[in-house]
């Protein structure tokens, strides 16, 4: 059987510093790999993911129904 995760529905402290840095960095930015990789729940990354976006720091590559892409803004 597997394992249920222990995600966090809010950010803290650290996890919101942590999206802050690590995130426009990232090369491939998508709902599921915030999850992975910051342990938190699908819906809060979905909103991370849209307020990156709004700020500028990642831009929209592909929208489908069911997953959005991001990618890192290069000057």
């Amino acid at each position: 059987m597997r394992e249920k995760l222990n995600s966090k529905v809010l950010f803290d402290e650290d996890g919101w510093v942590r999206l802050q840095a690590e995130v426009p960095k990232m090369k491939l930015v998508t709902p599921s790999g915030l999850c992975e990789r910051l342990k938190i729940n699908a819906s809060l990354a979905r909103a991370a993911c849209k307020y990156l976006a709004e700020e500028g720091k990642i831009t929209k590559v592909e929208t489908h129904h069911a997953q959005k892409i991001y990618t890192r803004v290069t000057a």
